[in-house]
């Protein structure tokens, strides 16, 4: 059994992205309660904080997988490129606008535009992973049932 995932991460550069894609992937299972423990502390509103937070959440189930598709046409790194910077730079403003009291509209702006540019990391390393491995369908179904696992330990 572990002589698969030996395989695996044989792969040349196999453990570097999908060691990436798991730190990238950290914060996403938190990042909802974030918002709302943040809002909530600011505005002792739970109201305005799930509606927040659930504006993030259906934006980023739209985004994401736009993105995976557009880094499936023009690379990842063109996309990273894109997406990173715009993303760090919305995270900022809106933690900026809730401590300085902007007007509300203005929160849920920043929470739309900072979800919109979130990236799929773990579509993306599974891409990674098909490209890197080929053909070869059992290294592939062990890296798939790998990332399957990374996924659960993020979100448990």
């Amino acid at each position: 059994m572990l002589t698969s995932y030996k395989r695996l991460f044989a792969v040349p550069g196999g453990w570097r992205f999908s060691l990436a894609a798991f730190i990238l992937r950290l914060p996403i299972s938190m990042l909802y309660l974030a918002i709302v423990l943040f809002v909530v502390a600011e505005t002792e509103s739970y109201s305005l904080a799930g509606a927040i937070s659930m504006v993030s959440s259906v934006v980023l189930a739209v985004a994401t997988p736009l993105w995976s598709r557009v880094a499936d046409q023009f690379g990842q790194n063109r996309v990273l490129y894109i997406t990173v910077p715009i993303h760090v730079a919305a995270l900022g403003a809106f933690v900026f606008l809730v401590k300085s009291d902007a007007p509300t509209w203005s929160w849920f702006l920043a929470a739309i535009i900072f979800e919109s540019f979130v990236i799929g990391s773990g579509q993306m390393v599974r891409r990674r992973w098909i490209h890197a491995i080929g053909d070869d369908r059992k290294l592939m179904d062990t890296a798939y049932s790998f990332e399957a696992l990374v996924d659960e330990v993020i979100f448990t």
